[in-house]
């Protein structure tokens, strides 16, 4: 159980490599080597080589983990990705049209509901219901972001629980849950039952053009109410492209701004995730948020990208100094980088343009290697 590492994100930061990259290590990296101390590795230019994707999804990371001053994880696995590019996406628009439609799944008393302005400016606006009568909120904005609360979560908001014990958390991609359950209603309960269930709902109600949600998180939870003790769990569910995660915790792209390098750089926003489940029963989900939706416009496939171990040596050369970088997890993930308004900030509206580029994301521990938050493009 790594409760460090994505759970508490405060002790967590990223470090990215891009899959498609130039000849030789780019420049900004070599910029960059000053703030981690002299290391006498860096002596020689790191050339980049390059693998297919299937070559990519044969790869076992036990075969090159060695000889790096890098501890690395034990797993890296490609094997689920059926096709690697750059994706030209942007958030969805026309989610008001499905008011009606959102309104009876969620059980919303109409009368209820407001159109309002969120923004000073008047730009961006959201229907919105708070039912204390029937213990019911609700929120939906046009780009696909919305918000549901009832019942068990709708206590937990208004503070009318005496306590929650969050005991057990779980990261899907490498933890193994086969055997794990949780007491619903004094039935035990298989995680990948629930899993399951979590994975088909959104795909119901809440689908996604050309790609699909997938379980990334679990907490576990006991929660202390006035009838006594319940149980809940919580799942954050990512969005995937062809088997490859879109990042969930909202990087940015620094480009002539305070670092001045063009880095790749995290905001690490762990609740920033793009679909949240409070489960307090079988198919009973009392918390749903959806921070938007994209809609994929192009895919630009590419058929080779740098292989793992080449972002393996330019993390070991340019980053670990005297010290071993602690590795927590090793995967490829879409970096998501957004358009910019006239004044130079990320925006979040429905005609925001979004570029997935698939990257090598490194979870490093900071409070064991006290590394800045920065990435390494290598793209073209």
């Amino acid at each position: 159980m790594r409760k460090n590492v994505l759970m508490l994100l405060s002790l967590a930061l990223f470090q990215v490599v891009f899959l498609s990259g130039c000849k030789q290590t780019p420049q900004e990296v070599k910029e960059r080597q000053a703030d981690y101390g002299d290391n006498s590795q860096r002596d020689e230019e790191v050339e980049l080589e390059y693998c297919t994707l299937d070559e990519l999804k044969k790869i076992d990371l036990s075969d090159i983990k060695d000889g790096y001053n890098v501890n690395l994880p034990d797993k890296f696995d490609c094997s689920g990705i059926s096709e690697i590019g750059v994706l030209d996406m942007q958030n969805d628009s026309g989610h008001f049209d499905l008011k009606d439609k959102y309104v009876e799944l969620f059980e919303i008393d109409e009368d209820t509901l407001n159109y309002e302005a969120v923004d000073e400016e008047k730009t961006v606006f959201c229907y919105s219901s708070d039912d204390r009568k029937t213990r019911r909120s609700f929120t939906l904005y046009d780009n696909g972001g919305l918000s549901y609360v009832s019942d068990l979560s709708y206590d937990i908001a208004e503070g009318k629980v005496s306590g929650i014990d969050t005991y057990e958390t779980y990261n899907t991609y490498y933890d193994d849950i086969s055997d794990k359950t949780i007491d619903f209603d004094g039935n035990s309960v298989p995680f990948g039952k629930i899993l399951d269930s979590a994975a088909d709902w959104p795909k119901e109600h809440l689908g996604i053009q050309d790609m699909e949600y997938g379980v990334t998180d679990i907490y576990a939870r006991n929660i202390e109410t006035k009838k006594g003790a319940r149980s809940q769990m919580t799942l954050l569910l990512g969005m995937y492209y062809k088997g490859v995660l879109l990042d969930p915790y909202m990087y940015d792209w620094e480009e002539d701004g305070s670092e001045e390098d063009g880095t790749y750089k995290s905001i690490m926003k762990v609740e920033n995730c793009n679909l949240k489940l409070n489960c307090d029963g079988m198919d009973k989900f009392s918390y749903v948020s959806r921070s938007n939706k994209y809609k994929i416009n192009s895919v630009k496939s590419v058929d080779k990208v740098i292989t793992p171990e080449c972002a393996i040596r330019i993390i070991n050369k340019y980053f670990s100094g005297f010290n071993k970088i602690d590795v927590s997890e090793f995967r490829v993930i879409y970096g998501l980088i957004h358009s910019r308004d006239d004044k130079g900030d990320s925006v979040n509206n429905t005609t925001t343009q979004v570029e997935g580029r698939p990257v090598y994301a490194f979870w490093i521990n900071k409070e064991n290697n006290g590394i800045s938050d920065f990435g390494i493009n290598v793209l073209p």
